[in-house]
């Protein structure tokens, strides 16, 4: 039984408890309906959960990832096809082909789609996938009543533990931006400021890269001051002019730029091959642009407006040192 889980960005899972659950439920429930031994050669396979809007994609096989797009062309099949529906494995290929290639379903399997909600609650907290034999005309009526009780309870736990990670989430980034203010204001010597800082932000969310760019006095040009993560290439007191880049549209425009994938962005200068979503937030101080921070993502959409939100704080916080 390939087991597999799709993280909200910013909120992982890291408890399999309720996975390993989903397939204990999932193993017996269906042997409950079978009324031939020829059902026992085409077993449910719970193929995986997907969770809004996207993320790391983990299961027993390996590791890959499903974009925002590939999720809402499931999320409004779901809301057109009703409670329980069947894609052919051909289909998916089309309708969101990253997961496709990940559970690698068999030409001759199909995949159902169950909604995972909370009775009573008008959000979906995700999409329950399974791969189901296409020999077994009546399957959906024949175990709908067991996957709809399944889905309830894993979107129940899926619930708890998203509250859960919130909660300690809220709790770190406070923390992060407790310490940012101490680091900003308690240390005189900007170049140990702000590597500290960067350093911080970067630990706050496990980000990828962190990069802190200041404005030249002419202010015709970004300094990089520092920076925390992968990206060991690009030097300390690289230059960039303000009319290039992401970077430097952010200064002109004084505007944070989220791009979800910076391979479709004709600004984009690459500074690392890695590199698929980036975001920009300006460093302000009395609306003059002081400087930016630069984050970047291995995975295309990796930034989500809880990530804005908390970085616009930050860089309000290190706008305010100056």
């Amino acid at each position: 039984m390939c087991l597999c889980r799709i993280n909200r960005p910013g909120l992982p899972y890291r408890t399999a408890g309720c996975w390993q659950s989903a397939a204990q439920w999932a193993a017996p429930a269906a042997r409950t309906g079978r009324a031939d031994t020829a059902d026992h050669r085409h077993p449910i396979g719970l193929a995986g959960t997907c969770a809004p809007p996207h993320g790391d994609l983990r299961f027993s096989g390996g590791t890959g990832c499903i974009a925002a797009a590939e999720y809402s062309a499931l999320l409004q099949l779901a809301l057109q096809q009703g409670p329980l529906f069947v894609v052919p494995a051909a289909q998916l290929a089309c309708l969101a082909p990253a997961l496709a290639v990940v559970l690698a379903l068999p030409a001759e399997q199909q995949l159902l789609i169950v909604p995972l909600q909370v009775a009573g609650a008008a959000a979906l907290e995700g999409l329950l996938l399974l791969a189901v034999p296409p020999t077994v005309p009546d399957y959906i009526p024949r175990y709908a009543p067991v996957l709809e009780a399944l889905a309830q309870r894993v979107a129940l736990l899926l619930e708890q533990q998203r509250l859960l990670a919130s909660s300690r989430q809220q709790t770190e980034q406070v923390a992060m931006l407790t310490d940012l203010a101490r680091i900003a204001t308690g240390m005189l010597n900007e170049h140990q400021m702000l590597g500290e800082a960067t350093e911080r932000l970067r630990r706050v969310r496990d980000y990828n890269h962190v990069e802190v760019y200041l404005l030249n006095s002419e202010g015709n040009e970004l300094v990089l001051l520092a920076q925390a993560g992968t990206h060991h290439g690009t030097p300390p007191g690289l230059r960039q002019p303000i009319s290039m880049g992401i970077i430097g549209r952010t200064v002109r425009h004084a505007r944070v730029q989220r791009i979800d994938n910076v391979r479709g962005d004709t600004d984009y200068i690459s500074g690392s091959a890695e590199t698929h979503s980036e975001l920009c937030v300006p460093i302000l101080a009395g609306g003059r642009v002081l400087g930016v921070l630069n984050l970047e993502s291995p995975q295309v959409a990796g930034f989500s407006g809880d990530d804005e939100a908390l970085l616009v704080t930050a860089a309000d916080i290190l706008g305010g040192h100056d």
